[in-house]
């Protein structure tokens, strides 16, 4: 059996001449069982050849974050300043709400209606050493000078710049500083105190609950 043609309708089709069909239908399993084995071969090859190729893809818990070079890391270290990726996209888009900053607008109000001479004090501390300027334009008043690390200084405001009336009164604060620092307010008369914590312009909005 040598006929070419007849060689490719035996792999094609079942033949059905006289003398050549069982040596046809054996030729055609041999080679269906030599494809697969080929496949079989390559197949192997190309995974040896790339033994990096992960199978199973990588996935983080509810409870982390998922880094853009597919690192897991645990969601409290989102924006917390530090570049914990390694990529930094753990610390991309983060808006930082803190009482710390470096502009702060700020008033007295009126501690136990109308008490004559309030003390009206503002505290200032910063982790890291700064200079600082308070200052009320509408009040001819100004203060500059520098905080150390870790230190906390107190500075006297005047008695007229609290708040008296439930309008509008031009005594408002503007404290500045060159790094990032905390300030908190006092007023103090007698038999009652307020205090207040100061925040900073970078977290105040465009909305507002009043309950």
């Amino acid at each position: 059996y040598h006929h070419s043609a007849n060689f490719f309708y035996c792999l094609l089709y079942q033949c059905s001449t006289s003398g050549v069909e069982s040596r046809c239908r054996r030729l055609a399993m041999d080679l269906q069982a030599l494809r697969v084995t080929v496949w079989i071969s390559l197949l192997l090859c190309l995974i040896q050849q790339r033994p990096s190729i992960s199978l199973s893809q990588q996935t983080c818990s509810s409870r982390q974050f998922v880094c853009t070079n597919g690192q897991c890391i645990s969601s409290e270290k989102r924006c917390d300043g530090n570049d914990d990726c390694a990529d930094k996209s753990d610390e991309n888009c983060c808006v930082q709400n803190s009482n710390s900053g470096t502009e702060f607008m700020l008033a007295f109000l009126s501690n136990h209606r109308t008490a004559p001479d309030p003390n009206l004090v503002l505290f200032l501390t910063s982790a890291k050493s700064v200079n600082y300027t308070i200052q009320a334009p509408s009040q001819a008043f100004r203060k500059t000078g520098s905080i150390e690390a870790n230190e906390l200084q107190q500075f006297e405001i005047p008695s007229s710049f609290v708040l008296l009336t439930s309008g509008i009164e031009n005594k408002g604060i503007l404290v500045t500083s060159t790094e990032e620092m905390t300030v908190y307010g006092l007023n103090q008369v007698r038999h009652t105190t307020d205090a207040f914590l100061a925040l900073p312009t970078s977290v105040q909005g465009h909305e507002y609950v009043v309950a």
